[in-house]
């Protein structure tokens, strides 16, 4: 007899033939949890902020600008090359000079100032945001961040910073959640996970979308066991109960069997 039949004929072969197996499914398992995702961070060098040294003019704005909205025009012209993300110094600045000309208009200006870094820069910038492109969508979130702590620095000109940044946060929550429906594997990157976080943190969620699979690693990755059979169970089907009970069965049959050919082996010395 071979040795290898003689292996196979040994009543410890079941019991070390399952280790195997459940050696090679934790195996399996921990390379799917270790998957690395691409080397995608953010890179440390920042391109020259355009914003501040953009142009904005508003000494040439009138009472009739005011009113009928062409003002917006005039304090950043579509020739301006400059970035349209307009600096927190910058915002209060053209705030306060126009506040200064027209005292009356302060609401007016102030709504038109929302119009302006809200509607009309989204429309600038609205073909860079068809595709995911993480690292445009970084540089407005740290301008969200810039303003939303000049927000409470400034009282008078709160308004515009707090509904500049809830705009600003709901589109880009709701393009992120667009982008991981075309292309599922972004919400394995490191950038993607970022954003999602940055505007999880700010109470403006993103939908991000869970396969079966996914659900079954972040409960196991959790511990949470209990949860995770059941829901296991419900969602099986009845075939599917039933090889699962025959599997288990069989196993413990197996180990069974290994432990009383054991026992009687050892006996028998």
């Amino acid at each position: 007899m071979s040795k290898s039949v003689g292996f196979f004929s040994q009543p410890f072969t079941p019991f070390v033939l399952g280790l195997l197996c459940m050696g090679f499914l934790l195996l399996s398992f921990l390379v799917w949890t270790l998957n690395v995702t691409p080397d995608d961070y953010f890179s440390d060098v920042n391109d020259p902020n355009a914003a501040i040294t953009c142009k904005v003019n508003h000494a040439s704005v009138t009472s009739d600008d005011l009113e009928n909205g062409s003002w917006m025009n005039k304090v950043i012209t579509t020739s301006n090359n400059c970035s349209v993300f307009l600096t927190e110094v910058q915002i209060k600045e053209l705030s306060n000079a126009l506040v200064n000309n027209f005292p009356d208009k302060k609401d007016l200006i102030q709504l038109g100032l929302i119009t302006l870094l809200t509607e009309q820069t989204l429309q600038k910038v609205k073909g860079n945001m068809e595709v995911y492109n993480p690292d445009k969508i970084k540089g407005i979130l740290d301008w969200l961040r810039t303003l939303n702590v000049v927000a409470k620095l400034d009282p008078d000109n709160e308004i515009i910073y707090l509904s500049v940044t809830d705009y600003w946060f709901n589109f880009i929550s709701g393009k992120l959640t667009e982008y991981q429906k075309i292309n599922p594997d972004i919400r394995y990157y490191f950038k993607f996970r970022y954003l999602v976080q940055h505007c999880n943190e700010a109470l403006y969620f993103v939908n991000v979308e869970e396969t079966k699979y996914e659900k079954v690693k972040k409960n196991l990755l959790a511990n949470h066991w209990v949860h995770l059979v059941q829901a296991s169970w419900s969602d099986a089907k009845a075939w599917q109960k039933g090889v699962f009970l025959f599997v288990f069965l069989f196993t413990m049959f197996t180990y069974l069997f290994t432990i009383i050919s054991f026992v009687n082996k050892t006996t028998l010395k």
